[in-house]
């Protein structure tokens, strides 16, 4: 039997879709581990259910992705599910749209969506054969949940898959799995904003730093020289980061301000502002400006500060400013010295991160940088080879 495991993808579906809750909601304890007693999964929402979707290309997709275990389908997904007598989806609870955020022109009309939940299977991934790697390894036998540091592959072990067409494995049940009907089924109806990656080849690494390589989850360790063009008509289709992957791709954030900076030596001073603003944003909207500083990412504070005050994102440029000043006004380049700075000062940012978000309804930064590079376009031509992933 083939799995695939079902993945939120960035950069790679032209439907990406996302949603989250606009207004405080209900919730209730997830069910607990028969074993240990710990919960399993996420708080459980409760109706009715008012949402926000945020489309960062210029379709609706037929699956969106938000917070905890849930994920939404559209009307459509739903009858052809139905229709096929697919098992794993548990809900289907219509849900009330609120809001939509574009980040490109958008064609089509808003689907209904519905609120599913995608079934605890008692399917149980193999930690040896996955090559599970332990922050904190687990000790119930039943959940057998722990403190993932990374995986190679997803392997289940033999016997424990009872037949869901998609599932969450115990184990490391924050993944998502899917068998070969429900891949088929994805196929056949072309079910958009659905990325399903081979069990197989299925990898993530939650401390890149400690490895000599790093490329991103889903992809092979295998690189190659590739030849890449960004002229007006990749520029045109609105994609940011396609029209910077040769940047992407080329600079190490990893090893340092040397590495960094003979990296960037190959590209324009507005490709340079948009990396960084692009990582800044990036590593903000996920965990805060403390992720920012504590991760390899950091290094590019004094970019992403240069680059938000080009773009025109003064607000965000504050919160970035501020930010820096509470590290003493010069965070170290060197990821190692700037965690001893975060230990030493102790720095609060939770009230940043909340300005942050706020700063976001007024500007909104991926049309921003859009704009920028629209008129700057000159600045963004590129055409040579990058090593990059041989997959990508």
């Amino acid at each position: 039997m083939t799995f695939y495991v079902l993945k939120r993808a960035v950069d790679v579906l032209r439907y990406e879709t996302e949603f989250f809750y606009v207004e405080p909601h209900a919730v209730k304890d997830p069910p607990k581990c028969r074993g240990c007693g710990k919960y399993e999964g996420c708080m459980i929402p409760l109706p009715p259910y008012k949402l926000a979707l945020e489309l960062w290309d210029k379709g609706f997709g037929d699956i969106a992705y938000g917070p905890g275990d849930h994920l939404l389908v559209t009307e459509r997904f739903r009858c052809l599910w139905e229709e096929h007598g697919l098992a794993g989806l548990e809900g289907f609870y219509p849900v009330s749209i609120r809001k939509v955020i574009r980040h490109k022109r958008l064609k089509g009309d808003l689907p209904s969506y519905f609120l599913v939940e995608v079934c605890q299977s008692e399917a149980m991934l193999d930690h040896d054969a996955s090559g599970c790697e332990w922050d904190i390894p687990p000790t119930c036998p039943v959940c057998r949940e722990g403190g993932i540091k990374r995986w190679k592959k997803h392997v289940l072990i033999p016997g424990t898959w009872q037949g869901e067409n998609i599932f969450r494995p115990k184990g490391l049940s924050g993944s998502i799995m899917t068998d070969q009907r429900f891949a088929d089924f994805a196929r056949e109806f072309n079910i958009t904003n659905c990325h399903l990656i081979p069990a197989e080849e299925y990898a993530h690494d939650f401390y890149p730093w400690e490895n000599e390589l790093t490329v991103p989850t889903g992809t092979s360790h295998e690189m190659a020289e590739t030849y890449v063009v960004v002229d007006d008509d990749v520029i045109d289709e609105e994609d940011v980061l396609r029209i910077i992957e040769p940047v992407w791709w080329s600079v190490n954030i990893y090893e340092g301000q040397e590495k960094y900076e003979r990296d960037l030596g190959r590209f324009s001073i507005p490709q340079r502002h948009v990396f960084a603003v692009w990582w800044y944003k990036a590593e903000v909207e996920n965990g805060g400006h403390r992720q920012f500083y504590s991760n390899s990412t950091g290094i590019v504070w004094g970019d992403a500060l240069r680059g938000l005050d080009e773009i025109g994102l003064h607000k965000h440029r504050d919160i970035l400013k501020r930010s820096v000043e509470r590290l003493g006004g010069r965070p170290s380049k060197d990821r190692e010295a700037r965690r001893r700075q975060l230990d030493k000062v102790e720095p609060n940012f939770e009230d940043l991160d909340k300005e942050f978000d706020v700063a976001c309804e007024d500007e909104n930064i991926d049309v921003a940088i859009l704009e920028y590079i629209l008129k700057n376009r000159q600045d963004f031509y590129f055409n040579g080879f990058v090593e990059k992933p041989k997959e990508i």
